[in-house]
């Protein structure tokens, strides 16, 4: 019998050890320096992600009977056992295993997408904390009457402006709209295979032409953080968990 994450021979084992790590050291090193309060906030989260991720990889490798392979081994060995009997035993242990391989695993995501939403909320104006409803209601409105006889392009551009414009002339609530997810979903409304990436970036443009270093260091961060590499890698590399188990699972043959 081969155990497949014991000898590491499985490519779904072998591409979580290699996705997993790799992507642990981009956001390392994306929030490694910053001292921004919420690049400080995220840095303190991200610790528990390092701490849930090397638990996952513990669960694997941990040698002697607590190791899930071992008992797997010791079940299929043992002559006592009918094979009704081992695969009960196999699905206890399996099930055990995976109960805390996906906790970890959901702790991760969740911390995860904790950190991503504070440094996205920290790299945009922030909402007025007196901003009356009727005063958003009518920059909404404004907004919409702005941009709904454009297209795509036209309309980003004109976004651009509108928030250039709202910088300076210090109109707070607009500012914080063309940054908020309403534009976002706005644009995702009309234009549904729309170049959502290229217009986020260029409003975080504006906002670092005003060398306002609040805003600025947070979506670098955030750039580093969700990076192809680096978040979407860790995440590729959580969702072969299930396969993985699978495949742990499969490898009890008699």
């Amino acid at each position: 019998m081969t155990i497949t994450l014991q000898n590491r021979t499985s490519p779904l084992a072998q591409t979580f050890r290699q996705l997993g790590p790799d992507a642990i050291a981009a956001i390392d090193q994306a929030l490694a320096n910053g001292q921004t309060r919420p690049i400080k906030t995220a840095r303190v989260a991200w610790n528990s992600v390092r701490d849930n991720f090397a638990g996952i990889l513990d669960l694997f490798d941990r040698s002697g009977v607590e190791n899930p392979t071992v008992q797997i081994r010791n079940i299929v060995d043992n002559p006592q056992l009918t094979t009704m009997g081992k695969n009960q035993k196999i699905d206890v242990v399996m099930e055990a295993l995976g109960i805390q391989v996906f906790d970890l695993s959901n702790e991760v995501q969740t911390t995860l997408d904790g950190i991503e939403a504070t440094l996205r909320d920290a790299s945009i104006p922030p909402k007025p904390m007196d901003a009356d409803p009727t005063a958003v209601a009518d920059a909404k409105s404004d907004v919409k009457m702005s941009l709904d006889p454009l297209g795509e392009a036209d309309a980003q551009r004109r976004a651009v402006d509108l928030l250039r414009n709202a910088l300076e002339q210090q109109d707070a609530v607009t500012a914080w709209l063309v940054c908020s997810p309403w534009l976002a979903q706005y644009f995702t409304a009309r234009f549904p295979d729309g170049d959502m990436v290229g217009m986020q970036e260029r409003l975080g443009q504006v906002l670092d032409a005003r060398g306002d270093w609040a805003y600025s260091a947070p979506r670098q961060a955030l750039a580093a953080v969700t990076a192809r590499y680096a978040g979407n890698a860790l995440r590729q590399a959580l969702s072969l968990l299930p396969r993985i188990l699978t495949a742990v699972r499969s490898t009890a043959t008699f």
